[in-house]
């Protein structure tokens, strides 16, 4: 039965508790309670592994908040598990032998708890992979499918596939052509799909043929920048179907110039020589194409010309 010195403490220590939760450090384990437990975690949860007062509803409170707390508690229940899983997936981390429900519950949260699970299963990777395709780097063993799999999810995975056969390959540039980066051996079929799929990989494109430049500059104008070569014909494609790659043609001649203020008359900004012509010509283009669509002013992205454009509108606006 409590004295009431026992009293005058606990109320001492409910007291400086109540200040500091960090208090809770030099309250011995005996004279712990499960209310001085709720109220520390509800204030601090990282002060939870000084608690040594495990009750159901302790571990609760602490697990519904941060699931990776499941390390400071011996033996926990399969109720507790599940829970600290639910809420933090990688908590799986701290659960001694694992069921494979609980593995799944991980996986499907968080696909990269997949580095956590000892005896996988081609199940689990294949929740892993679904939830995160970049997973497939804890796979240990890397089936064909699991693969396929993964890149078709993100082309980026490719880095992390240990046999690169030609038919990953073509699926991974073919949903990341950026994923080129990662191809360990590259041919002319595999640059093409990449370019395909986006045109800017032309960057890691060695063997830039005709056909491979054309594709890239036809599905991304700006790829131009990574051209080893930039040829006259190349750079009119380009500024013919987005005058703003004029920004990347390093020779730029009469041609190219006027051909990609026709078709942007913003890439005004972006020519080397400021001559008149050029000038006169993003300015009409600009006013005829407001006659067509009043909404076009706010498309002008090179502000002095759209500042000269705006002025004639309202000049003109005066005079009628």
């Amino acid at each position: 039965m409590p004295t009431k010195m026992d009293a005058s403490i606990s109320q001492e220590m409910a007291y400086k508790l109540e200040k500091d939760p960090q208090y809770i450090k030099k309250i011995p384990a005996c004279m712990q309670t499960p209310k001085m437990a709720l109220d520390v975690i509800k204030k601090d949860i990282k002060l939870f592994k000084y608690i040594k007062v495990h009750t159901r509803e302790v571990c609760q409170e602490v697990l519904s908040k941060d699931g990776n707390y499941i390390r400071y508690i011996e033996s926990p229940s399969k109720q507790m598990c599940k829970l600290a899983v639910t809420t933090s997936p990688s908590a799986i981390q701290y659960i001694d032998e694992p069921s494979g429900e609980l593995c799944k519950l991980a996986l499907e949260r968080n696909g990269a708890c997949l580095q956590y699970i000892s005896k996988q299963t081609p199940l689990m990777c294949k929740i892993a992979i679904s939830s995160a395709p970049l997973a497939l780097q804890y796979v240990k063993n890397q089936a064909k499918e699991i693969c396929l799999m993964a890149v078709s999810k993100m082309g980026a995975a490719l880095q992390h596939v240990k046999d690169q056969t030609k038919e990953i390959v073509m699926a991974a540039v073919s949903q990341d052509g950026l994923a080129l980066r990662f191809v360990k051996d590259v041919d002319d079929d595999i640059c093409m799909q990449a370019v395909t799929e986006n045109g800017c990989a032309l960057q890691y494109v060695k063997n830039q043929t005709k056909e491979i430049c054309l594709t890239a500059i036809l599905n991304d104008p700006k790829a131009i920048r990574y051209l080893t070569e930039q040829t006259p014909y190349l750079c009119l494609v380009a500024v013919l179907k987005n005058g703003l790659a004029l920004e990347y043609v390093k020779n730029q001649t009469n041609e190219v110039c006027i051909e990609a203020i026709k078709q942007n008359p913003s890439a005004l900004m972006y020519t080397q020589d400021k001559l008149p012509v050029y000038k006169v010509l993003a300015i009409k283009t600009c006013l005829n194409r407001i006659k067509e669509d009043t909404n076009y002013l706010n498309q002008i992205t090179d502000k002095v010309l759209k500042g000269v454009v705006l002025k004639l509108i309202l000049r003109k606006g005066k005079e009628e």
